[in-house]
């Protein structure tokens, strides 16, 4: 955000918000209502020697939590958060896909769990280009967000 950068584990919260010299000088810390924290898995939980019973186990602990999926920042003060989770696709493979965002202004949590209009791919000072669907559907497009407010209004 501005001369900011902006650092997050996918896994884990709080996003942290370092000076260019490189000082934190921020962080997020309370994920949205919708998150759900990732549980360790015991040691030899999805062994190989289990079969399609520790598949099938990985497959469900992989979709029992949320990450950060992706972040953008707009306007040098919106901070824009994409959470995503892993969710079968129409032949049952697992993808990480959007599922809500949180937008944050001068770092102040503005919108919570506001249903993800894609997966962020790029993000300049005044727009956020976001690919609606996924590259494997045939209707998916690339989506242009133009930010035409000023952050700095209360």
């Amino acid at each position: 955000m501005g001369n900011r950068i902006v650092v997050a584990s996918n896994l884990f919260y709080p996003i942290y918000v370092y000076n260019a010299p490189g000082r934190a000088i921020d962080s997020l810390t309370t994920p949205p209502p919708s998150w759900r924290d990732l549980r360790r898995p015991q040691p030899g939980e999805f062994a190989m020697s289990q079969g399609l019973a520790g598949r099938e186990a990985f497959r469900a602990w992989l979709q029992s939590f949320t990450v950060i999926m992706d972040m953008a920042v707009v306007a040098n003060s919106v901070l824009i958060v994409n959470h995503g989770a892993y969710r079968p696709d129409a032949g049952g493979a697992l993808r990480l896909t959007p599922t809500v965002s949180d937008v944050y202004l001068n770092g102040v949590r503005a919108a919570t769990d506001v249903p993800s209009p894609g997966e962020v791919l790029a993000y300049s000072k005044r727009a956020v280009y976001v690919l609606t669907g996924t590259p494997q559907a045939p209707h998916s497009q690339v989506t242009e967000h133009m930010w035409r407010g000023s952050a700095n209004r209360h």
